[in-house]
């Protein structure tokens, strides 16, 4: 996907670069989660994905017009909620 997101005349992959969006807000993207049952590819343990979160917020500059997009998964999954019998 990265590869197709940079090669792209239309889409930006927002990965490890700050997005202007104008108005002087400004927004990175996290495209790495922690780790979850299902081992995706883009899974860090806590610590790192804290450290890489931080190198990625601190080229953002000080301003208070910052966007973040992060993937953060639950530590365990949730449980499908069945509805019960009304009543």
């Amino acid at each position: 996907m990265d590869d197709i997101l940079r090669t792209s005349a239309v889409a930006v992959n927002p990965e490890n670069t700050v997005i202007d969006l104008g108005d002087g807000f400004t927004m990175i993207s996290v495209g790495y989660s922690n780790q979850t049952p299902w081992d995706s590819p883009r899974e860090l343990p806590e610590d790192e994905l804290a450290a890489y979160i931080a190198r990625q917020a601190e080229t953002l500059g000080k301003t208070d017009r910052q966007q973040a997009i992060t993937h953060i998964a639950r530590s365990r999954p949730r449980q499908p909620r069945v509805a019960g019998p009304r009543g």
